[in-house]
């Protein structure tokens, strides 16, 4: 049975950032999980996808950004808002740094592969080399970093926030404009295009074709802008923007069991 083990670490600005770890028996290989935009670790079939790792010999390491909105006593509400509209790249880098530090002090050897979902897959991108990861695994990846563009950002500059509606939940989101501010003073470092168009460990980008979320065109303009040879991509036909998956979580589809699989078997492809 796969050992489940759950932690609170410090992260960004000192801000608790929630663990769970699904340890495999005799581990082959590890990731890292980061979730997405409005996204969380208990949310859906990531507990499903860390069990299915393991299994198959991959540790699972899935987190909390420190700034995402929940908090460790309810990791699956959505209580720190004021958290979740000071969130940055930033932050969700020194999150991702904290994971892969205290992975490696808890015993997981070698070079982690950096897993993530829609944002979280910018995320992995941008702190593969930060962190020393093997590869990185993007699944319904967004194709760059800035994602207000002109109107977003000039509701920023009128009313210093701006508005996501949580359908699931009905809670009005915001986001400050120290988002704006992270993003423009690393505009060159976060750069998703220039970044997968140097060297670097290779990248498998998975992204339905249906994606109602992020455009399947997103995923294909980074496959077009990487260095030859370092992104590989595949299309789940009619897969939508989470593989057919929902919160609270059902069971697992088709299309997300592939997705899943694909990203294990290249994990351990690169071992």
């Amino acid at each position: 049975m796969t050992e489940v083990h759950e932690d609170v670490i410090p992260g960004a600005d000192g801000m608790p950032v929630g663990l769970t770890v699904h340890r495999a028996d005799e581990p082959l290989a590890w990731v890292v999980f980061c979730h997405g935009f409005k996204g969380f670790r208990k949310w859906g079939g990531w507990g499903w996808m860390g069990e299915r790792m393991a299994g198959r010999g991959v540790t699972h390491v899935a987190f909390d950004f420190s700034h995402n909105g929940v908090a460790p006593d309810s990791p699956a509400e959505f209580s720190r808002l004021d958290l979740f509209e000071r969130n940055t790249w930033s932050r969700e880098l020194a999150d991702l740094v904290a994971v892969v530090e205290w992975a490696r002090a808890d015993g997981l050897a070698g070079a982690p592969v950096l897993v993530g979902h829609s944002k979280g897959g910018a995320t992995a991108i941008l702190g593969a080399e930060v962190v020393g990861a093997r590869g990185v695994v993007g699944l319904a990846t967004v194709g760059d970093t800035d994602r207000l563009g002109p109107e977003g950002r000039a509701a920023m500059a009128a009313r210093g926030n701006v508005e996501f509606l949580n359908a699931r939940t009905g809670q009005m989101m915001r986001l400050g404009p120290e988002s704006v501010e992270d993003l423009d003073a690393h505009a060159d470092a976060y750069d998703l295009a220039d970044l997968v168009g140097r060297r670097g460990p290779p990248i498998l980008l998975v992204h339905g074709t249906a994606d109602e979320g992020v455009d399947i065109s997103e995923a294909r303009g980074l496959a077009a802008a990487a260095r030859p040879g370092r992104v590989r991509m595949v299309e789940i036909d009619g897969a939508g923007h989470t593989f057919g998956t929902a919160h609270p979580y059902a069971g697992p589809t088709p299309e997300f069991e592939r997705a899943i699989d694909l990203a294990a078997d290249f994990a351990l492809s690169l071992r």
